[in-house]
C-alpha cells in the first residue's frame, strides 16, 4: 500500500511543477533538468540510498542536494529541490522525476518504443523501422534498441504495455510446445 501512496504523491507533486513551469513557459528547461536529475540518480546508487535513508536528517540531504545542483539547475527546479528536503519527500524524488517527464512525454507526444536485436543493428535499418512506426504511432518516438543475444534472430518490440515478439526464440518455443505434444495420446 504504502508504493502506491508513494506513486500517487509523486504524480501530483510532478504534475504541480509542471504546470508551475508551465505557467512560467519554463518547462523545456525543468523537463531538461528532470532529465539531468534522473541521470544522476540513476548512476550513483549511493545518493539515492541517502535520499531514501531514514537515518539521514533531511537538512543534510538538503545540503547534499544543494551542493550537487547549486547553479547547474534552473531556479524552479532548485526550489522545488529544497522544497521537498524541507517537507521530507525527498524519498519520492527519483518517483516525482520519474513522473515528470512522463507528464512532459504524455504533453508533447513523445513515444519510448524499445526494440531488442540479436545483433547490433544499423542506423539505415533503425531508419526502416522507424518509417514503420510512424503510421502507428502517432508522434514523436524515441527508439532505444537493446542486444539480446538470446534472441538468436529476429526482434521484440515494446511500446506502453504491448509487445510484438518476431524472435526465433519465441518460434523455437511454439516448435518445441507442438513436438512436445503426443498426437497419437487423445488430449483431455
Amino acid at each position: 500500500m504504502k508504493i502506491i501512496h508513494h506513486k500517487v504523491l509523486a504524480q501530483r507533486y510532478a504534475l504541480a511543477l509542471y504546470e508551475i513551469a508551465d505557467s512560467s513557459d519554463l518547462v523545456e528547461e525543468v523537463f531538461q533538468d528532470m532529465k539531468l536529475l534522473d541521470r544522476v540518480t540513476t548512476q550513483n546508487p549511493e545518493l539515492k540510498r541517502i535520499l531514501i535513508s531514514p537515518i539521514i536528517p533531511p537538512s543534510k540531504k538538503r545540503n547534499i542536494l544543494v551542493e550537487l545542483f547549486k547553479n547547474k539547475i534552473n531556479d524552479i527546479s532548485f526550489t522545488f529541490l529544497t522544497l521537498l528536503t524541507i517537507k521530507a519527500r525527498e524519498v519520492i524524488l527519483h518517483d516525482i522525476v520519474l513522473s515528470f517527464i512522463e507528464i512532459y512525454e504524455q504533453d508533447h507526444h513523445i513515444y519510448e518504443v524499445t526494440i531488442k536485436v540479436a545483433a547490433p543493428i544499423s542506423q539505415q535499418n533503425k531508419e526502416k523501422i522507424l518509417q514503420k512506426l510512424e503510421p502507428v504511432i502517432p508522434g514523436n518516438i524515441e527508439l532505444e534498441v537493446e542486444i539480446d543475444p538470446r534472441l538468436i534472430g529476429g526482434f521484440q518490440l515494446y511500446f506502453d504495455d504491448y509487445l510484438y515478439d518476431a524472435s526465433l526464440l519465441k518460434q523455437l518455443r511454439e516448435l518445441k510446445k507442438e513436438l512436445s505434444e503426443n498426437l497419437y495420446i487423445k488430449q483431455i
